[in-house]
């Protein structure tokens, strides 16, 4: 990464790998809550990231225009190992190097808002699927439970009639 006059920009990619960090740790939490072994889930999540690392290369090669627009590049940062991906492409892609005919359509701050915004949403859905998959630990809630009293009365009459 360079910064002004050529210097490094360490910030930047600091910020790159924090903000990395933050989503990929967000969306192993989410994984994790749909398995009941913790080795399970470690080897899933880890499956899942390295699936995308290679179904990342292989569309790049394969079909580049699965990655043509910002919207798509857009698309792609909502799974974080493809955004730290893009956020990569969008430094070392500056006429040189094996990626020079891959052209990132995203600022590096886009991909930093993407990252926190995965951070957030995976959090959320972390969250959710800890409250309505059943586990050993705390009661579990009916999976309209985001709507609060008018989902317990809507999914009380669904199941009624099934």
């Amino acid at each position: 990464y360079e910064g002004h006059h050529g210097a490094p920009d360490i910030g930047g990619f600091f910020l790159l790998i924090f903000f990395g960090a933050l989503a990929m740790t967000t969306m192993a939490f989410a994984i994790s809550a749909l398995f009941d072994s913790v080795q399970a889930a470690a080897s899933s999540s880890f499956a899942l990231v390295l699936a995308d690392v290679v179904a990342f290369f292989v569309l790049i090669f394969a079909s580049p225009g699965v990655f043509g627009t910002a919207r798509k590049q857009l698309w792609w940062c909502l799974f974080p190992p493809a955004a730290i991906q893009i956020g990569i492409l969008c430094k070392f892609t500056e006429s040189r190097g094996i990626f020079s005919f891959v052209e990132s359509r995203l600022s590096l701050p886009s991909v930093y808002g993407m990252l926190a915004l995965d951070s957030v949403l995976y959090s959320l859905l972390a969250w959710y699927l800890g409250q309505v998959l059943p586990s050993g630990l705390g009661v579990r809630r009916h999976p309209l439970l985001f709507l609060g009293p008018l989902g317990s009365r809507l999914g009380s009459r669904l199941g009624a009639r099934m």
